[in-house]
């Protein structure tokens, strides 16, 4: 019975025992499973952690660029046109006036070829910090694309108050910038649209305070402009001479006109003047100041300069073929003719083609032009003057150019305005 007992009491100690350790190790597995599981959890919260972090950061830079400019910080162009409705609700509601202003800062992308994109970013950086500090706080100024600016100018007593702020914004821009250790200056003109005057609507106010802004910039340079009902004509009539510029049959409608020169003491024609205008057929006689700056601007002044300089030469030719004592032909080129690497190769080639001396031909540049693009035309001129081919400047007095930085250039006639000469015989 005790042998009974005692095999019983082992049995079921083994039998414990058995439950025990299977009842251990299932614990065990499942506290090791439930750490598993909860270092799972764990990784998995941070994980959300992580892209909830992500989302706010693509959240705020999102926001950013929706609501400011990347570059210069300024108001980005949604909020501006978002804020100019504001402006103009209000404004129709409570009888007010405000004006809308654009901004060009001249020959910017002069600034990037020679200083590169870099500089020229830091530059406009800049330029938005003064332009920012001009302005009320009840204003706003945004960067439309690359160097425009827009602005809406509110509460405004009168229209003429806009004046105030537009003179220093341009002050502002004239003074010097730091760049490459040097100080560099700048320009640039405004254009200005008024409410109710020049628009009752968005599109209008930005669309007729472009047209003033190119205005401005025909005028010269560093000015500004209030937006006038010719504006749109003026701008419909570009429009159309530039289209018709561009027409591979618009030579026919050229005309040059040689004007001659009398020596002072005799009365012999030593020289002439060739002037080229436009005989269009809607718009009547197109100056030559107006052209000139049509075909720049069209790229079409390659093409029509050199079919200006061989025609004209060609005339040229005939009138000494037939014993007319012509020594010289004034012909005008523009800057950008000279700018051409080809343009000098061009006139040599022309000059050998028709057997005509170097010495009878004077190339013709306007005092403005030449004084605004002097650094890029000097080598031009030079290698001209080397050729044989005289240089002469046009329009002379109304410019910048000094005198002393004419007599280091290969320079040989100067053409005195007219605006200098056309009072003397009243004026003392």
């Amino acid at each position: 019975m005790f042998i009974f007992l005692l095999l019983s009491s082992s049995l079921i100690l083994l039998i414990f025992t058995f439950f025990f350790i299977k009842n251990y190790y299932q614990l065990k597995m499942l506290k090791k499973y439930f750490s598993k599981v909860e270092f799972e959890l764990v990784h998995e919260r941070q994980k959300h952690q992580t892209v909830i972090a992500e989302l706010a950061e693509i959240k705020k830079k999102f926001n950013q660029q929706v609501l400011f400019d990347p570059l210069t910080g300024l108001a980005s162009r949604q909020v501006f046109e978002d804020r100019l409705a504001q402006v103009l609700n209000q404004s129709k509601r409570f009888q007010l006036t405000f004006a809308v202003l654009f901004l060009n800062i001249d020959q910017f992308d002069r600034i990037n070829e020679v200083f590169g994109y870099e500089k020229a970013d830091e530059l406009l950086k800049e330029v938005a910090n003064r332009l920012k500090a001009c302005i009320r706080r009840v204003d706003t100024v945004s960067r439309f694309t690359g160097d425009n600016f827009v602005f809406v100018v509110t509460q405004l007593a009168k229209p003429e108050t806009v004046v105030y702020i537009v003179r220093r914004l341009l002050d502002a821009l004239s003074q010097p910038f730091y760049m490459n250790e040097h100080d560099f200056f700048i320009s640039g003109n405004i254009g200005i649209a008024v409410y109710p005057s020049d628009g009752d609507d968005i599109n209008t106010l930005l669309r007729n305070a472009d047209s003033a802004l190119k205005q401005a910039k025909a005028e010269g340079r560093h000015t500004y402009q209030f937006y006038h009902a010719q504006m749109h004509e003026f701008s419909q009539r570009e429009l159309i001479l530039n289209s018709n510029l561009l027409s591979p049959t618009v030579f026919k409608d050229f005309l040059l006109y040689y004007r001659p020169h009398n020596q002072s003491d005799r009365h012999n024609i030593t020289s002439i003047d060739v002037v080229l205008q436009w005989q269009h057929p809607e718009f009547g006689l197109i100056e030559s100041v107006e052209f000139f700056r049509l075909a720049e601007n069209s790229g079409k002044i390659m093409e029509i300069g050199e079919w200006m300089l061989r025609t004209a030469l060609l005339q040229f030719q005939q009138w000494q073929s037939h014993n007319v004592s012509l020594q010289k032909i004034a012909i005008p080129v523009s800057w950008r003719q000279l700018e051409s690497s080809h343009f000098v190769y061009k006139v040599s080639q022309l000059l050998q083609e028709l057997n005509l001396n170097p010495h009878c031909l004077v190339l013709e540049i306007s005092e403005e032009a030449l004084s605004l693009k002097l650094d890029l035309l000097e080598k031009a001129l030079y290698m001209l003057k080397h050729l044989g081919v005289k240089i002469g400047i046009a329009n002379f007095g109304i410019g910048h150019l000094s005198w002393q930085r004419i007599q280091k250039l290969p320079i040989e006639y100067i053409k005195i305005d007219r605006t200098l000469i056309e009072d003397r015989g009243v004026n003392p």
